[in-house]
């Protein structure tokens, strides 16, 4: 409960965002759409490593995306291609959901028409849904915090194997937070 403020303060701060890159992209005028898909994903970069930092180094929400910020434009190869991987095991299982969904009526159909039957079959689909979303989401915080952990603080992650975290970022490399670390 310690950092429940600055969580409670990068949680207004991500939500202003939000709406306002929302209001841009929402005012039907091909510039300002322009101008927020440019920011939404500026903003998905610079925040990427936010809440990572923020609980293990203990600082205020703008300190974390400023050491964010740095982090992830020195070195946004890895990150993205994992959160992208993540995104694409995700999409695979949703679009599985979703051709279930379709084919509800037939097997609907199978089952007399029933309605009742129908129902059941889509709110269980739907309830897969949202657990595979909260599923994948909690699996990106957690590959977050283990490449935080292993790359930019050099601490033992224990309970991932580190042969295959190290092929997920290339051998070597290490992720640094300020100018002043001699081996950047």
């Amino acid at each position: 409960m310690k950092g429940l403020p600055q969580l409670l303060g990068w949680s207004l701060i991500s939500s202003t965002v939000g709406i306002l890159i929302n209001i841009l992209e929402n005012s039907h005028n091909i510039l300002k759409d322009i101008i927020g898909y440019f920011l939404l994903v500026t903003w998905s970069m610079c925040s990427y490593f936010v809440l990572p930092i923020m609980v293990i180094e203990k600082v205020g929400p703008i300190s974390a995306l400023k050491s964010g910020a740095k982090l992830f434009g020195r070195k946004w190869k890895r990150p993205a291609a994992i959160n992208v991987l993540l995104f694409l095991i995700m999409l695979s299982i949703i679009a599985l959901i979703a051709a279930s969904m379709h084919f509800s009526s037939d097997i609907a159909a199978l089952c007399g028409n029933n309605r009742h039957v129908l129902f059941v079959i889509v709110g269980a689909l739907f309830l897969a849904l949202l657990i595979v979303i909260f599923i994948m989401k909690t699996l990106n915080a957690i590959v977050l915090s283990v490449l935080y952990l292993r790359f930019v603080k050099n601490e033992s992650t224990d309970n991932f194997h580190d042969h295959l975290l190290d092929q997920l970022i290339v051998k070597n490399t290490r992720l640094c937070l300020s100018t002043q670390d001699r081996a950047c």
